[in-house]
């Protein structure tokens, strides 16, 4: 959007004048880094790590799973590696690209990771996850409830809002053209 021949009366002015897209891209620099939300992405991998001990594959609890453990571990590790970039962006340490497109970059990992974590919960529940359980609804009747432990509720709403943090905050596609402009001049 472009606003041509407007008047800002000097005692509102914030910060200098003519740098107002400079100080809106820092701020959306700030939230893009913050958007990796890395607390919440171990929060749920420790949720899937208890779903997938209590829930059962072959008769044995799904964490004892190969393929699964492997999964989990591979998120576990894209997740510590994000937490280290955050860690240096907040920290200051200079980096060889514009802060915007590092910014960009743990926006988008940060995202997808947040989707990967959600699908893990999903797969530990397997066809209980094809069901919505509000969070704090009851059981039907003790059958239902023998059928819907504790740890279900909320799961696949979570999972739902997890699709759309690769829009929010800029999308994933705007923020690869970000990137490319000013990282690499494309």
């Amino acid at each position: 959007m472009f606003l041509d021949n407007v008047e800002v009366p000097a005692e509102n002015l914030v910060g200098e004048e003519n740098k107002g897209w400079v100080y809106a891209k820092n701020l959306l620099e700030d939230e893009r880094t913050g958007s990796a939300f890395i607390s919440r992405s171990k929060r749920n991998v420790e949720k899937a790590r208890e779903i997938a001990g209590k829930e059962m594959k072959n008769g044995k609890p799904l964490i004892q799973d190969p393929e699964f453990r492997r999964r989990m571990a591979r998120i576990e590790v894209e997740l510590r590696a994000l937490e280290y970039s955050v860690l240096r962006v907040l920290s200051n340490e200079k980096t060889a690209y514009h802060g915007n497109a590092v910014a960009g970059v743990l926006k988008i990992h940060g995202s997808e990771l947040q989707q990967k974590v959600a699908d893990l919960m999903l797969e530990a529940l397997g066809p209980r996850s094809l069901r919505f359980y509000p969070e704090d609804a009851e059981p039907f009747d003790e059958l239902e409830a023998l059928l819907w432990p504790g740890y279900v509720p909320g799961k696949t709403g979570d999972a739902m809002i997890a699709r759309a943090a690769t829009i929010y905050g800029g999308s994933a596609q705007v923020q690869r053209t970000v990137i490319a402009k000013l990282a690499f001049g494309l």
